[in-house]
């Protein structure tokens, strides 16, 4: 049994699948990599942290307006909204980005 998908759903699990496949390859880059570049833009960050102010994880929205596109690394997954639907796809191998992202939750204290 096949289900169709309209085509903002689609385009949304698509997004979702190449944000997903980018952090598990090690490619998601919020900082410039050896040509200077960043590869991706952090739009907002929340981070999740225990009772002790010790970092447990980070959202981060790295898609907005219309999809809406989160990393959490907290969760463990990319999550995506768009209208009324949804799509969320577990993810690994981001320890590199949980290091990136601690480091900078150490500068604000």
């Amino acid at each position: 049994m096949s289900i169709d998908l309209d085509s903002t759903e689609q385009e949304l699990r698509d997004m979702c699948r190449r944000y997903a496949l980018a952090v598990c390859n090690g490619k998601m880059l919020f900082y410039p990599d050896d040509d200077g570049d960043a590869q991706y833009e952090a739009y907002d960050i929340k981070y999740t942290i225990d009772g002790d102010g010790n970092y447990r994880g980070v959202r981060v929205m790295i898609a907005g307006g219309g999809p809406n596109v989160y990393l959490d690394t907290y969760h463990e997954e990319i999550q995506g909204y768009w209208g009324g639907d949804s799509c969320k796809l577990i993810i690994s191998d981001f320890e590199y980005i949980d290091e990136y992202w601690e480091e900078m939750y150490r500068c604000l204290k």
